[in-house]
């Protein structure tokens, strides 16, 4: 005879179940989601291939001259701190490595696939998007995370925001006019929608063929702790996101570090001071929004 279900593993379980339908809801009021071209899909593709060759992709990659200019302003950019520029595809995997061209390869192609939106701040939003993505990949070290899923997780993450703009023409109305903590806004959606956009990120990349694991961090990123086993990678992208919005009103002293969940900086035993000391700079992390 089977085990009677727990009465809290029933509530998880419709949450979920009532959470999943809402977006679905949300989503059926766009006429198509947004696509990317046939290159981001191969990409996509050798993330859930640990063997794959990425040379061909990324010769693929090299013949799109639009998203070649992207990759290289970004290549160029002081995060990776080169002694030189470069000036190709090949020149670029060769100095910063294939995976971190593929993760970059990978921004510039998603970027491109949202058209602009009435009264939506683009450029406000990628430079939080880079800096996200800057901020996981800083901290996937010390979490004991892979660098390159934390950077691709935390420039991902927000992509549920600019779906809801798209959605719902009031989307942007309403998020303005709510004074939000650092961390907030993911509650208060919750509450409003019965989602979050962190959620509406989830489901877009689990379409566009990511790998699950990075689909779950997407989707617990509100709560690292909500599964049942504790999700390294969501509490990564939970403080990379924290620390983005803090640096997006001004990187001042120890703000961002300050803001990080205490529960989650706890339970990955961080050491604060060493955040402090080694937290990279804004202006470094966002550097190359201008290409989106």
């Amino acid at each position: 005879m089977n085990a009677p279900v727990a009465p809290d593993e029933v509530a998880r379980v419709t949450a979920l179940a009532d959470r999943q339908l809402a977006i679905l809801q949300i989503l059926a009021r766009l006429p198509q989601l947004p696509t990317m071209p046939e290159v981001a899909r191969h990409l996509v593709s050798s993330l859930n291939d640990t063997d794959a060759d990425l040379t061909p992709i990324l010769r693929d990659v090299g013949r799109d001259m639009v998203l070649t200019a992207k990759l290289l302003r970004l290549a160029n950019s002081p995060r990776f701190g080169l002694a030189r520029s470069v000036a190709s595809v090949n020149d670029a995997a060769t100095v910063i490595g294939t995976e971190a061209l593929r993760t970059l390869a990978l921004s510039a192609c998603i970027a491109g696939s949202f058209p602009k939106i009435p009264g939506f701040g683009r450029e406000a939003f990628w430079r939080t998007s880079l800096a996200t993505g800057g901020y996981a990949r800083w901290l996937a070290k010390p979490a004991a995370v892979d660098p390159e899923s934390a950077y691709l997780g935390g420039f991902m993450v927000n992509l549920g925001e600019l779906v809801l703009a798209l959605a719902l023409p009031d989307y942007v109305r309403m998020v303005e006019a709510v004074p939000h903590a650092p961390g907030a806004r993911l509650s208060w959606e919750q509450a409003r929608f019965g989602f979050s956009h962190a959620d509406v990120t989830a489901e877009l990349a689990a379409r566009w063929g990511f790998p699950l694991p990075l689909v779950d961090a997407f989707r617990f990123a509100a709560d690292p702790f909500e599964p049942r086993r504790f999700s390294r990678l969501a509490a990564v992208i939970r403080m990379a996101m924290r620390m983005a919005e803090v640096g997006s009103h001004g990187d001042k002293g120890d703000a961002a570090v300050d803001a990080l969940p205490g529960e989650i900086v706890d339970h990955l035993q961080l050491d604060r001071a060493w955040l402090v000391a080694h937290k990279p700079g804004w202006p470094e992390l966002v550097a190359g929004a201008e290409a989106f």
